[in-house]
């Protein structure tokens, strides 16, 4: 198809341009699905018990495995010391290591 035939008579390209961006837009924000909060625990639990991959998990879904680790995020933080456990080790100068 060439460029004269989506042309709309009187409008440059750059405005037909910026009106098929705006549909795009609006169709995006209107098909976006939204899940009930009850829908995202679920699926957030699900994937932070590891009992499935993510992936796997996200695929059942339908949705994108960034949006399940969001979620997990949130259900369940990670610990400010990054996961690790304490052993009580110390340095020769008797401060905590771990």
């Amino acid at each position: 198809m060439s460029e004269d035939a989506v042309r709309v008579e009187g409008t440059s390209p750059a405005r037909v341009g910026e009106a098929a961006r705006a549909v795009i837009r609006r169709t995006r924000q209107v098909t976006r699905r939204k899940f009930p909060a009850e829908e995202e625990i679920r699926i957030a639990v699900e994937g932070v018990r590891r009992e499935l991959a993510v992936s796997e998990l996200c695929r059942r879904e339908g949705i994108h495995p960034t949006i399940c680790y969001k979620w997990s995020s949130v259900v369940a933080p990670k610990p400010a010391n990054g996961g690790r456990v304490k052993t009580g080790h110390r340095s020769s100068s008797g401060t905590e290591l771990f």
